[in-house]
């Protein structure tokens, strides 16, 4: 006969037995982190674009109304022709800022313009828009863009080896420049080309003829140089060098610039004047531009005022997202070369008389 001892023992076996006869499968369940989902997106590759063929020549004159517009509400938010803004300090953070911008100013183009890409260099690369080309026009604006980017590089050496992309419009009507430029700027109506820096597009009036929408284009492409070689500019040297350079023309492979001394036909503003901002809303614009040309054109004279621009230059790079006031810029002048004003008169005065 079994004690209370030994029957208290039995029910606790028991217990263990059937305790291990449910926990025995779990045990082969275990609890196992769950894995991340990791959504794979396929990227797209960007479609290669093919340049105009050398041979294919296009001179029917094409005649584009007025795109229709848009069904949305365009705000006019976007910068105007300044080509920085005070608050960046970055010119490629200003353009990154920017791309969605661009990207809805190409988009908005008409479907007659068609879009083609050049690699010009390593460091350079051209977009451009445009309803037809000439022959001519296409590979004399591509040669002369090239050239000029190395004029850069020799004046300023690895500084203006940065990578640069040029947006050029080329607008066949003058009414399809109206309407486009007007999304962005007020104004216009005498302009014959204008670049946005924030946006980093230019448009050109093609004005009918390929040697007025040529100049034009180098115009506004040494804005866009400058701005993303040097930074921002006080005006007189940014429309000076465009002024300047839109002349250009190409010689045995090489840039060729040619003064011709009557082309001074009028004495310029006295330095000051052009040199500050703020007065070229109240003076003939013309005249401004047309001064501004002129003393580009007295620094490039001679070996020492060209060094003298060149080190003006090498001083507006240090802080790109500022321009040197008019009463910066002649200091600095008259630091460097210190008869800068009356060797400009004197400049003027030896051409007049000849």
């Amino acid at each position: 006969m079994a004690t209370k001892k030994n029957k208290n023992w039995l029910i606790y076996l028991v217990a263990i037995v059937i305790a291990l006869v449910i926990i025995s499968p779990l045990a082969d369940k275990k609890i196992m982190p769950t894995a991340p989902i990791i959504e794979q997106k396929a990227h797209s590759q960007p479609k290669a674009l093919t340049p105009i063929k050398a041979k294919q020549v296009l001179t029917e004159k094409v005649h584009v109304a007025p795109p229709v517009a848009p069904p949305y509400k365009v705000e006019n938010h976007y910068p105007s022709q300044d080509v920085f803004d005070e608050h960046l300090c970055s010119i490629d953070r200003l353009h990154m800022d920017y791309q969605a911008s661009l990207t809805t100013a190409t988009q908005r183009l008409s479907n007659q313009y068609q879009h083609q890409f050049y690699q010009l260099s390593p460091n350079l690369t051209l977009n451009l828009y445009s309803v037809k080309m000439t022959t001519y026009f296409e590979e004399t604006l591509i040669a002369r863009i090239n050239i000029l980017h190395q004029e850069y590089i020799k004046l300023l050496g690895d500084s203006a080896e940065r990578k640069i992309e040029l947006n050029l419009v080329i607008t066949p009507e003058r009414t399809d420049y109206d309407y486009y430029t007007g999304f962005y700027a007020d104004n216009l109506i005498t302009s014959l080309g204008v670049y946005f820096g924030g946006l980093n597009i230019a448009y050109i009036d093609y004005q009918h003829s390929d040697e007025k929408a040529l100049k034009t284009a180098l115009h506004e492409t040494v804005h866009a140089f400058n701005a993303h070689i040097i930074g921002k500019t006080p005006r007189m040297f940014n429309e000076g060098m465009a002024e300047f350079y839109e002349n250009m023309t190409i010689k045995d492979d090489k840039l060729s610039l040619v003064f011709y001394t009557n082309q001074l036909t009028k004495p310029p503003y006295p330095l000051m004047q052009f040199f500050d901002y703020q007065q070229w809303a109240n003076l003939d614009i013309h005249h401004l531009y047309y001064s501004s040309w002129a003393w580009v054109a007295f620094m490039y004279g001679d070996l020492e005022r060209l060094n003298a621009l060149i080190t003006f230059i090498e001083k507006e790079q240090v802080e790109p997202c500022s321009a040197f006031s008019a009463g910066e810029t002649y200091g600095i002048f008259q630091e460097i070369y210190s008869t800068l004003e009356t060797d400009f008169y004197d400049w003027q005065q030896n051409i007049s008389a000849k």
